[in-house]
């Protein structure tokens, strides 16, 4: 069995699809200030997120299926 980690020979380069997004990020995608996010958060509403060390982090599946059952484009 090799040491290797399957990761240590990636590069920036690689081009790997966007698993997570950062709070800047999200809160751009929706055109909305990333202190919003914060205050969901605190009061325990939006899309689900991790807490890596300090950082927020936000999955891109858990933000799809935020954005499904919240779009109020989707509801009659």
């Amino acid at each position: 069995m090799s040491d290797e980690h399957p990761l240590r020979n990636l590069t920036k380069d690689d081009n790997l699809p966007k698993v997570f997004l950062t709070p800047r990020e999200l809160a751009d995608h929706w055109c909305m200030a990333p202190h919003t996010l914060a205050n969901w958060r605190h009061s325990g509403i939006g899309p689900k997120f991790t807490k890596v060390g300090a950082r927020i982090i936000y999955s891109v599946d858990d933000v799809i299926a935020y954005e499904k059952t919240h779009n109020p484009a989707d509801k009659p």
